[in-house]
């Protein structure tokens, strides 16, 4: 059994969990941060739609994602370098 099981969102339309694309970023649509905050398997989602341009994943929307990826990068270029 594959963790999106155990999903929160489990049942939910798609589309809910599309980021809404504005001026300012992204964000998801209400309720959403509802859900995904009472999620078991955050992580899971999370790792496994990182690079996903479209919809929340783990709590967070595309734009956020990326913004955690660069961190990471810069921690791990600080760490060797």
């Amino acid at each position: 059994m594959s963790w999106d099981h155990s999903a929160a969102c489990r049942g939910y339309p798609v589309e809910l969990f599309e980021a809404v694309h504005g001026r300012r970023g992204d964000y998801p649509r209400p309720g959403v941060a509802t859900i995904c905050g009472d999620c078991p398997v955050t992580i899971p989602c999370l790792a496994d739609g990182f690079w996903d341009e479209f919809t929340i994943r783990g709590t967070l929307t595309p734009m956020q994602r990326v913004a955690l990826g660069r961190y990471i990068t810069s921690r791990r270029l600080e760490m060797t370098g």
